[in-house]
């Protein structure tokens, strides 16, 4: 009956679920995680303002509010530390467009359209908190090259995807449905960078199987694992972490994702732009 009436509120009213959707979430995210970000942002910036401290996105400009999950390792700028070398290669790649699906408050739509400054970026959400958070963030570093949408479908990428294109998909399994070049054909001359979820009956695993089935004529397809986070290298390395207690630093960097957490970075062997 639950998943029955979700059903139903998705279908008639989806602008109502996910606003209801978000604020429960947003709820949970401020009880589990606002003291300790609050007393982490006193404890490294002081009265100095919040900027990222390493990694590719390092100096960009950040806020202390509550969003979806640990807010701290993107300060640190050790978030999803696995995927670094490969962001730094999209800054340099020099891309017309990147579209960023499930954008969250923007660390990579807001921390791209930064770097990459004649890129247009665009982000899309379905939760209301996230893409008030993006703007906020977007303001904060004085971006223009954003544009802030609800909804992607096939139809919405496909018209997106002009040049040498770039997708960012983090979108909690639906990558599934959305990342089917036999529903969006432009996606064969895109590149794609994915973090892998189950959804519904099927594994991340197959998931994964899928995914690389559909792009495999298309792409070269390279998988990224989840791996340790090093406080000790970062607290020799970062001036404001350097007082930090080792065990806060830790608690700081985690992302708490399972531990089987990949991605998977699918390279267009051609694009509008041919080959690059």
């Amino acid at each position: 009956m639950k998943n029955q009436i979700k059903s139903i509120m998705i279908t008639l009213w989806p602008d109502l679920y996910y606003t209801i959707s978000s604020y429960r979430f947003f709820r949970y995210c401020r009880k589990r995680f606002g003291e300790f970000q609050k007393n982490f942002s006193r404890d490294v910036f002081g009265t100095m303002p919040i900027q990222v401290l390493c990694g590719p996105f390092k100096g960009l400009r950040y806020y202390e509010r509550i969003v979806w999950g640990p807010i701290t390792p993107k300060w640190i700028g050790s978030y999803e530390a696995e995927l670094h070398e490969i962001v730094r290669k999209i800054i340099e790649t020099g891309y017309n467009c990147i579209i960023d699906i499930g954008a969250a408050e923007g660390y990579y739509a807001v921390g791209f359209a930064w770097k990459c400054k004649e890129t247009k970026v665009v982000a899309y959400d379905i939760d209301p908190i996230a893409r008030r958070r993006q703007k906020q963030l977007a303001a904060l570093n004085g971006i223009e090259n954003l544009v802030i949408r609800k909804y992607c479908d096939h139809k919405k990428l496909s018209k997106e995807i002009s040049g040498k294109t770039l997708v960012v998909c983090d979108v909690e399994g639906f990558e599934v449905v959305l990342l089917d070049p036999a529903k969006a054909r432009e996606l064969e001359r895109a590149d794609i960078l994915v973090e892998l979820h189950p959804f519904g009956e099927m594994s991340a695993q197959a998931v994964e199987d899928l995914i690389v089935e559909r792009f495999v004529g298309t792409h070269i397809v390279t998988k990224t694992v989840i791996s340790p986070r090093e406080p000790l290298r970062y607290s020799a390395s970062v001036d404001n972490l350097k007082n930090i207690d080792l065990e806060v630093l830790t608690e700081a960097m985690n992302e708490y994702r399972i531990d089987s957490q990949s991605w998977l970075w699918l390279k267009a062997e051609q694009s509008d732009g041919g080959n690059y």
